[in-house]
């Protein structure tokens, strides 16, 4: 199951902004708060252009009925970015900084600020 989490920290680091691996694995600490494995992996299919949910499905040959709430849910829980336009969500990648942490920010618990704070000096 570590593996997905390391798969995504490698996917988060490839961003604009960046997500640098520790020694510590703190990184992944924080992915596994944050993420479920299910979660893992489809964060991993989106790009940083925000796309409907059906070209993601198309895209990634995956079921939009099944994919259409999941990523609905990770938009929720600030997991990903979504935008509405003309009535339809598109949705993308979200980077940890500026992104995951702040959509955060109404829901710290003290596990993640402690990994966080661990994290962000290294």
């Amino acid at each position: 199951m570590s593996d997905i989490y390391k798969q995504l920290a490698t996917f988060l680091d490839h961003l604009p902004a960046g997500f640098p691996s520790t020694e510590s694995g703190v990184e992944l600490r924080i992915l596994k708060r944050l993420f479920t494995p299910q979660e893992a992996e489809v964060a991993m299919t989106l790009t940083m252009i925000p796309e409907l949910d059906d070209a993601i499905a198309r895209r990634t040959g995956r079921d939009a009925a099944e994919l259409s709430p999941i990523l609905e849910s990770m938009a929720s829980k600030g997991l990903i970015f979504r935008i509405s336009k003309r009535d339809r969500n598109l949705y993308s990648a979200a980077q940890f900084v500026i992104g995951i942490w702040e959509y955060h920010l109404n829901s710290l618990d003290e596990g993640l600020v402690r990994d966080v704070n661990e994290y962000m000096p290294t």
